[in-house]
C-alpha cells in the first residue's frame, strides 16, 4: 500500500532540508497528537512557504513533529474502511465510505460522509490489518492522489471513527459485533456493500447549515434519544447569538 512521503527531522535545519527534498506544500504533523490538538485546536499545520515551515516546526517541536507530503485531491478523496477482525483474522463487519466535506477543509473532521463500496480498497485494507495481526475495531483511512489515481494510507485508527453511526445505518453495527464476539456469541459476517446512505452534522457553530440529499443519518439529533440534540441545539444557538452581538458591536 502506498504512503505519503514522510520525514522525521530532529531539528529546524533538518526540517528545512527535508522541505527542499520533498517540495512544498508540506504538512507538519505531531507524533504525539493529544497535546498538540489541545494546544493548537488542529491536527496539523499546512505550510506553503519555508517561513511557514520554520514557524510550524518551532510550535510543534515539543510534540515530536514529522513532515509529510500533501496528497493532492479534495476532501471528497478521503476514504474509510472500518472493520472488526476477530482473533483468527476474519472480518465480522466491514464498512466502506468516504468523506464529502470536512471542517476545517484540508485537515479536519468529517461534516458530511457517504457509504461507498470499493472492493479493491476493502481488500487491501484488510490485508494490511492481517499483516499487522490486528484484532478488533479499526478505521483505515486513505486518500486518492489525483496525480496518479493511487490510494495512499493516511492512518490506522485503533478505534471507532467520528461518523461510524453511518456504518450501523448500513447494516454493520460494529460496537455490537465487538460486544458479541467478546462475549462468545460472534455474529455472521456482514458488510455495507450495495448500501448507499449519507451522514451529516446538520448544525455546526461557525459553519453554514447543511442538508444532504436523503436518506442521511443525522449525527446528533435522534427521536429515540432527543437530549443530546437539544443540548447541541442550545449550544449552537448560544454561539450564534454571541457572534451576532459581536457583529452588532463592531458595526456600532
Amino acid at each position: 500500500m502506498a504512503i505519503p512521503a514522510t520525514r522525521y527531522p530532529s531539528s529546524a535545519a533538518e526540517a528545512r532540508a527535508a522541505a527542499e527534498e520533498l517540495g512544498l506544500p508540506l504538512l507538519v504533523k505531531p507524533s504525539e497528537p493529544i497535546g498538540f490538538r489541545l494546544a493548537f485546536q488542529r491536527q496539523a499545520f499546512r505550510c506553503e512557504t519555508l517561513a511557514e515551515l520554520d514557524d510550524a516546526y518551532a510550535k510543534a517541536e515539543p510534540f515530536v513533529p514529522m513532515l509529510q507530503e500533501v496528497v493532492q485531491g479534495s476532501d471528497s478523496a478521503l476514504y474509510t474502511v472500518g472493520s472488526y477482525l476477530d482473533r483468527s483474522g476474519e472480518a465480522l463487519g466491514v464498512f466502506c465510505g468516504r468523506k464529502l466535506r470536512q471542517t476545517p477543509p484540508g485537515v479536519g473532521t468529517c461534516r458530511v460522509g457517504e457509504s461507498l463500496w470499493l472492493p479493491d480498497l476493502v481488500t487491501s485494507s484488510l490485508e494490511l490489518l492481517r499483516a499487522c495481526e490486528y484484532v478488533g475495531l479499526s478505521q483505515v483511512e486513505l486518500k486518492r492522489d489525483e496525480r496518479d489515481g493511487s490510494y495512499k494510507l493516511m492512518e490506522i485508527n485503533p478505534r471507532l471513527w467520528q461518523w461510524h453511526t453511518l456504518s450501523d445505518a448500513c447494516g454493520v453495527n460494529l460496537p455490537l459485533i465487538a460486544y458479541r464476539d467478546l462475549t462468545g456469541d460472534p455474529p455472521s459476517p456482514c458488510t455495507s456493500e450495495g448500501v448507499r446512505k449519507r451522514w451529516a452534522i446538520t448544525l455546526l457553530a461557525g459553519e453554514r447549515t447543511v442538508f444532504p440529499r436523503p436518506p442521511y443519518v443525522e449525527a446528533v439529533f435522534s427521536v429515540r434519544d432527543p437530549k443530546p440534540g437539544l443540548v447541541h441545539l442550545a449550544r449552537w444557538g448560544l454561539k450564534r447569538l454571541r457572534a451576532l452581538k459581536r457583529t452588532t458591536r463592531s458595526a456600532g
